[in-house]
């Protein structure tokens, strides 16, 4: 009788497990904070990241995001991203459809995401625990109601990438490979917010800039190109 009790509660407790993981299929974005560590960003352009431990990454639409390092990070995936991870210790994904995801790791990490999108584990399958989600649902009400990268990828769709910035990655100045001076150079960050503006140049400094990736939105002769950006 004993045995048979004991039994049905390690039932439970799997069905219990089981049911909790299943129900991380809707989630609420949160606003994009930067700090020394814990930090949370909204990655808006493709990027390669070096975590610091604890962060929150949420991805637009069509991104791909290498992770070179993490611990503890947490990922939500819009439809059609590209996630790498090659180092890390203990992430969790959250992804909508048509989504690869790819870790190269021997460690522990939790999928949740919706069965269009897939999952590869080459050097560990059984370290990846996946759970499908019939939709994947995200609550932008903290964030403006809307997905916060809808007014970058809208520029994103004329890219032209007729622009060449040297030296890319630079600790201050950069140049632009224009023939003529550029009417307009725009800096967003990674959150899609705008943190400088230069007209009537093909040179500009970003030696105060903290650390990190940059998008500069170029308009040259009525037409945008884009080209990413790294600070050192």
């Amino acid at each position: 009788m004993k045995n048979i009790f004991t039994f049905l509660l390690l039932i439970l407790a799997v069905s219990f497990a089981v049911e909790s993981k299943a129900q991380s299929c809707s989630h609420t974005i949160p606003q994009a904070v930067t700090g020394p560590s814990g930090s949370i960003y909204h990655v808006s352009a493709d990027s390669i990241i070096d975590d610091p431990n604890g962060s929150i990454y949420y991805v637009c639409p069509g991104v791909s995001l290498t992770v070179n390092g993490s611990s503890g990070c947490t990922y939500y995936l819009e439809d059609n991203c590209t996630l790498l991870i090659r180092d890390h210790d203990g992430d969790a994904v959250y992804a909508k459809g048509n989504c690869t995801i790819t870790d190269s790791t021997m460690q522990g990490i939790i999928v949740n995401m919706e069965a269009s999108s897939t999952f590869n584990k080459p050097l560990l399958p059984s370290a990846g625990v996946v759970f499908n989600c019939g939709t994947m649902i995200y609550d932008y009400s903290l964030v403006g109601g809307s997905a916060p990268c809808s007014s970058v990828t809208s520029v994103l769709d004329t890219e032209k990438n007729s622009f060449i910035a040297f030296p890319n990655p630079s600790t201050g100045s950069i140049h632009f490979n224009s023939n003529t001076i550029i009417q307009a150079i725009e800096i967003y960050d990674l959150t899609g917010s705008k943190v400088a503006s230069f007209n009537n140049t093909k040179t500009i400094d970003i030696s105060a800039y903290p650390a990190g990736f940059y998008q500069a939105i170029v308009t040259q002769n009525n037409e945008i190109s884009t080209v990413k950006l790294l600070k050192l």
